[in-house]
């Protein structure tokens, strides 16, 4: 059992150890906007990355030169998924990336389609929430820098 216990520690501490990695490495960003993506349809893992993939192909086609998002797909109480990302733009709306998860998630007429967009405060923890959740099971994360 202490062998069991032990092990536990230690996966906790490299999940902390890598998480904090990830939080220093996006505080070196200079970001716009910090994103929620949800769905009106129940989102699985591989919906959700596929949504949040097609909507950062599109946005980089766009703004190739500056465009840059982080996201993690992450399940809710539900247990269907949503999405976090923190995202740089520098000429676009977040009218324009509304607009774009919209049209991506498939869902514009539905009423639980939601794209929550917050002006990303640097040291308000933005960054800690966005990855808050990034080694547990069943969560994914990708990014275009």
């Amino acid at each position: 059992m202490r062998n069991v216990l032990e092990n536990l520690k230690t996966k906790a501490e490299k999940d902390y150890g890598t998480v904090k990695e990830y939080i220093e490495f996006l505080n070196r960003f200079e970001w716009d906007f910090m994103v929620t993506f949800t769905s009106g349809e129940n989102m699985s893992l591989n919906r959700a990355c596929s949504k949040i993939e097609r909507l950062s192909n599109y946005l980089f086609q766009k703004q190739p030169d500056i465009f840059k998002i982080f996201w993690v797909a992450e399940p809710h109480q539900s247990g269907y998924y949503h999405i976090h990302a923190l995202i740089i733009t520098k000429d676009a709306k977040a009218s324009v990336i509304k607009s774009a998860w919209n049209k991506f998630s498939g869902t514009y007429e539905k009423t639980n389609n939601r794209c929550d967009i917050k002006k990303y405060e640097k040291g308000k923890g933005g960054n800690v929430y966005t990855v808050k959740n990034l080694m547990k099971d069943n969560v994914e994360h990708g990014f275009i820098l």
